[in-house]
């Protein structure tokens, strides 16, 4: 056990990860201080976004580009949510998939009423 703890350290002597706790003691491995990469990509993919919205001739294509992507995404998470993943409940457990979340509805809209964020 000891080894795994030593190889883990020198990783991270090696490649110099600022190690941080959280407000919950929780370990956070800063990459932004210690990679320049991860602290200026931000800035780099919102000027590529803004070169494509600029380059664009109507203001109605950009639109309906976004539109479609948005519609796209989320008949990919019906059918993930409504198909395949109650579809893969069952084959694991061979019991009705739609009665499990029929029982649990009340407590995920108790969750999503008084979520604080």
């Amino acid at each position: 056990m000891q080894q795994v703890f030593y190889t883990v350290y020198k990783i991270i002597l090696e490649k110099k990860f600022i190690i941080l706790t959280d407000f919950e003691g929780k370990i956070v491995w800063d990459k932004y201080k210690s990679c320049p990469p991860f602290r200026y990509s931000p800035i780099g993919i919102t000027f590529l976004i803004a070169g494509k919205i600029v380059g664009m001739e109507t203001f109605e294509v950009l639109m309906t580009r976004v539109g479609l992507y948005f519609l796209t995404v989320l008949f990919g998470l019906a059918i993930h949510g409504a198909i395949i993943l109650p579809l893969l409940y069952f084959i694991m457990t061979r019991r009705n998939p739609y009665t499990f979340l029929r029982g649990i509805l009340e407590a995920m809209a108790t969750a999503f009423g008084t979520s604080s964020r």
